[in-house]
């Protein structure tokens, strides 16, 4: 089980916390060699870097009942095991990001579950590819990350607000 498949089982047996709430796993079961590369993002955005804690941002309750319904551990997704395709590393380039974000793409198209996987995306505020929607792509449908790291998804948000759109 990988560290997304993890999270998401988490999900389904707790509670969440409330909206912008910090969970932190135990320190027994942090270690830096196995940190998400989307918590060293997380943990980057919100300067709270420490190999002794590893931070998941869950943004709203929403999300995470949208992605409770999704896990289960008899399922298995063409995104299982391949996290590091769906969340960017610190400081990525855009040429690099466009590959990636396409093989992301490719394993979201062929999945059962990609609209309600966007929905959990959109409804959670959450960085990297979900439901084959990007941060920019969630912005520009009025979904913007809560922590914004690039200035293209703070654009594409403010493009949103200026223009609404119908539907998305």
């Amino acid at each position: 089980m990988d560290r997304f498949e993890a999270s998401m089982a988490t999900l389904t047996q707790a509670p969440p916390p409330p909206p912008g709430v910090l969970m932190f796993d135990s320190p027994e079961t942090s270690d830096i060699d196995q940190i998400d590369v989307h918590d060293l993002d997380a943990k980057h955005a919100l300067g709270v870097a420490s190999p002794e804690s590893t931070p998941t941002l869950i943004a709203s309750p929403e999300a995470a009942e949208v992605l409770s319904g999704l896990y289960s551990s008899e399922r298995s997704f063409p995104c299982s095991g391949r996290s590091q395709l769906f969340f960017a590393p610190p400081g990525e380039r855009r040429v690099r990001r466009e590959k990636r974000e396409a093989t992301a793409r490719s394993y979201c198209n062929q999945c059962s579950v990609k609209e309600m996987c966007k929905l959990a995306g959109r409804v959670g505020r959450e960085h990297g590819m979900w439901g084959a929607e990007n941060d920019e792509e969630r912005a520009a449908a009025g979904y913007a990350p809560l922590f914004p790291h690039r200035k293209a998804i703070v654009r594409a948000a403010q493009d949103a607000k200026q223009h609404p759109r119908i539907s998305a």
